[in-house]
């Protein structure tokens, strides 16, 4: 028996926070593309359950037509069962649930459906219910996968959103499917059964980098086989570019050109520039962000990049930008706060204005 994990759809989000309104418009229909594919491949896969372990939608104000247009895909897929734990996100109301679609009861106990030789447990439990590992009751002889939603935690006290490893070991489970971080993640969790969490299945904001997919698994003599498959239309990349070296702009377009070269154009990137660099470089970050923007569907820079400077060097300068730096220096601005400030400062000194 064939049977997918996934996780962390997020369907419905807003995304304007990372992309411009026309860009966050095309990536919420590409999540929900990507779902529409993912049942398709479950289909062409002869799979016979989907796993969603939480979060399938971002908020409570999605729309009731994206609510409504993931359970038909749903409903459409003959021959799939659909197990669904709503997660912290999941906030969005819901009706109208096919009758392929199994929903976790909020704040219930643990409900178990039988595929073959296979039970699946879930449980969505009350923000208070503490004893909700403890309760989770399986067979031995079958092979179990129970799902839940949130952190794990190496405890016995079950909290809200936390999931105790400790209290869940011994309790005959082959695979704990998981759903709340967005990153691909396995371990085992005793000497019978493993955890995982299959990562969401899009990268939404600059911090969701990584390949992203999701797990698809398969039952043989009673035991679990199964394998991370990337999925994501397109991927977050991070890359750090030290600009230690640098001493002018060219040097620094050159250094972050040469960190991005392999990363494909319709793929996101967030860029972080490292290092030390000394003020007469002229770092132009406007002018970098505009090169990123115009090779990547989209970009992010960071600077992370500190001063190479001895503010002794400038104690008998009297020039203005020996006293602009002296008054920043004796602030009570944190160091971090000062370099960018002397930076833009200097910057506007040399006629800077965002261009080269």
């Amino acid at each position: 028996m064939k049977i997918l994990h996934c996780a962390d759809v997020h369907l419905g989000s807003v995304l304007e926070a990372s992309l411009t309104q026309a860009r966050a418009k095309e990536r919420r229909n590409e999540l929900m593309l990507t779902f529409s594919e993912m049942i398709r491949f479950a289909e062409r896969e002869k799979v016979q359950a989907v796993i969603i372990a939480g979060d399938l939608f971002d908020a409570k104000d999605v729309p009731p037509r994206t609510v409504d247009h993931a359970f038909r895909l749903m409903e459409m897929a003959e021959g799939i069962t659909f197990f669904y734990l709503r997660g912290n996100h999941d906030e969005a109301p819901v009706s109208d649930v096919p009758a392929n679609v199994v929903v976790a009861p909020r704040g219930g106990d643990w409900i178990y459906y039988s595929l073959d030789d296979v039970t699946v447990a879930m449980c969505d439990p009350s923000e208070n219910d503490n004893s909700y590992p403890y309760r989770l009751k399986f067979d031995r002889d079958r092979t179990n996968i129970a799902v839940l939603h949130g952190q794990i935690v190496q405890s016995v006290q079950a909290e809200k959103d936390r999931i105790p490893l400790r209290a869940l070991r011994g309790q005959y489970i082959d695979y704990l499917a998981l759903g709340h971080l967005h990153t691909y993640q396995t371990d085992q969790l005793d000497d019978r059964g493993i955890y995982c969490y299959s990562g969401c299945l899009e990268g939404r904001g600059f911090d969701e980098c990584g390949t992203k997919g999701f797990v698809l698994l398969e039952t043989r003599g009673g035991k679990i086989e199964y394998e991370f498959i990337p999925f994501a239309k397109r991927t977050m990349h991070e890359v750090h570019a030290d600009l230690s070296q640098c001493e002018n702009m060219a040097q620094i377009e050159h250094a972050v050109l040469n960190n991005v070269a392999r990363i494909p154009k319709d793929d996101m990137v967030a860029v972080h520039l490292d290092g030390a660099v000394d003020l007469g470089t002229g770092m132009n970050l406007t002018y970098l962000e505009q090169m990123l923007k115009g090779r990547f569907y989209a970009a992010r820079l960071y600077d992370d990049t500190h001063l190479r400077m001895d503010p002794a060097d400038y104690a008998q300068d009297f020039s203005l930008r020996g006293t602009f730096i002296r008054e920043v220096m004796k602030s009570d601005l944190p160091e971090t706060e000062k370099q960018k400030i002397i930076m833009c400062g200097m910057d506007i000194l040399a006629g800077g204005e965002g261009a080269l």
